[in-house]
């Protein structure tokens, strides 16, 4: 060999070894950096300036967008698209799961309850002794069905009217509400016979309304009872009416 020769091969030598020293020490990019315990999958990339949290799957062609927060703890489920900028929030449901306090699909759902409406009071007829025994039917015997019609007579002070009426027996009670308008009748009372004759039941307050209220027969069957309406004081026209429940 000669002596150019070898001062060629030198020279050549020397050259390759700047251009190395030069790859390696200078402004060449350095290979990506290997996170411990982080888990490489075939297919995903790695976008400049991602963070991986620790303990964060990766799932197979997840693609990572510049910009988006990993949550400690959020898995990544296959087919989820993850748009630039979005927050993971812990806790965040999954498309598919129930939500607590929603109607799981497929399963029945309870009918709402709706609230009891109160009964009305009632609507004035126009009529006095009406009005005044609708309003205390309204008052101790709301859900109570009438069994007679509403009767009216006069009475003088020291009278009685007399009225037959057949009750049933249990489960059944039944109520008996007579009234005077003010200023007629001022002490009017009722008084119920059982069909023997003997008193099972009395008003005998001294007001212008008389009242037998939740009477209960003790006889199976329907019997005729008998009822007396009196007028201790005043005189005028009254009204009685019986309910039963």
């Amino acid at each position: 060999m000669t002596a150019r020769t070898v001062f060629l091969v030198i020279a050549l030598g020397a050259l390759g070894i700047n251009i190395m020293g030069c790859d390696l020490l200078g402004g060449g990019e350095a290979p990506p950096q290997q996170i411990p315990g982080m888990q490489q999958y075939p297919g995903m990339q790695q976008v400049p300036g991602a963070q991986q949290v620790p303990g964060m799957q990766q799932v197979p062609g997840a693609q990572q967008v510049p910009g988006m927060q990993q949550v400690p703890g959020m898995q990544q489920v296959p087919g989820m698209q993850q748009v630039p900028g979005m927050q993971q929030v812990p806790g965040m449901q999954i498309p598919g799961q129930p939500v607590p306090g929603q109607p799981v699909p497929g399963q029945p759902v309870a009918a709402p309850v709706q609230p009891e409406t109160p009964p009305s009071p009632p609507v004035p007829t126009g009529d006095k002794l009406t009005d005044m025994i609708n309003q205390l039917k309204f008052e101790r015997a709301q859900d109570w069905v009438s069994t007679s019609t509403l009767m009216k007579g006069e009475l003088k002070a020291g009278k009685s009217a007399g009225y037959t009426v057949s009750l049933p027996g249990p489960p059944y009670c039944h109520t008996f509400i007579a009234v005077s308008e003010e200023g007629n009748i001022t002490n009017l009372d009722v008084r119920l016979e059982s069909p023997t004759g003997n008193e099972e039941a009395k008003d005998d307050t001294e007001d212008q309304t008389a009242l037998i209220v939740n009477h209960c027969p003790q006889t199976a069957q329907i019997e005729p009872y008998k009822f007396f309406v009196t007028a201790k004081k005043g005189k005028g026209e009254f009204a009685v009416q019986v309910f039963s429940k």
